[in-house]
């Protein structure tokens, strides 16, 4: 890792969490518990409220890993880099690209939605917040997910699975455990 890589990582997660700040106060304030509230009692804690403490501080997680997937991928592409083929076999990379693919492909699917909502509007009953907190909620993770578990899952099984020791695999692999 060179200073110049540090800088970009420090920087992308700045802005990153900058955008993370506006989105939450405009759109979705009070969905985060623990950002509007503290932390529940411990000594009174249910089952239920450690999932919903641990989601919710897992949401915190996003204004970094969204910005380092994708600079990850930047930073993989500078010379001298690996062949095209040893990069593909990398589970760090493929969990990026995986990731950005099914970021590619909700945004798809929002655009879609949006396009029906507009022609549809005077039947909508949700609000665009409450929308937009359901899609978000209920569709971008589980397409990011999954396509992170589908190129894993592809190359396990077909033997393409080649873990290099450079710290932007380790890191694309430890990114797509945290956020997926």
């Amino acid at each position: 890792m060179t200073l110049l890589d540090a800088i970009l990582l420090v920087g992308s997660a700045a802005v990153g969490m900058g955008m993370f700040q506006g989105v939450r106060r405009a759109l979705f304030r009070g969905w985060i518990w623990i950002a509007d509230h503290r932390l529940p009692d411990i000594h009174t804690w249910w089952t239920w409220d450690v999932i919903v403490t641990c989601s919710d501080l897992m949401v915190f997680l996003i204004p970094v890993v969204a910005p380092w997937t994708v600079l990850l991928i930047v930073l993989r592409m500078r010379s001298p880099r690996p062949s095209w083929r040893r990069i593909w076999r990398q589970p760090g990379m493929a969990a990026c690209l995986a990731a950005l693919l099914g970021w590619c492909w909700s945004g798809l699917a929002l655009i879609l939605a949006i396009d029906v909502g507009y022609v549809a509007r005077s039947r909508r009953t949700n609000s665009l917040e409450d929308w937009a907190r359901r899609y978000l909620a209920d569709e971008v993770f589980m397409y990011v997910g999954l396509a992170v578990a589908a190129a894993w899952t592809v190359q396990f099984f077909s033997g393409q699975w080649r873990r290099s020791a450079d710290w932007i695999d380790v890191m694309g692999r430890l990114w797509a455990f945290s956020g997926s």
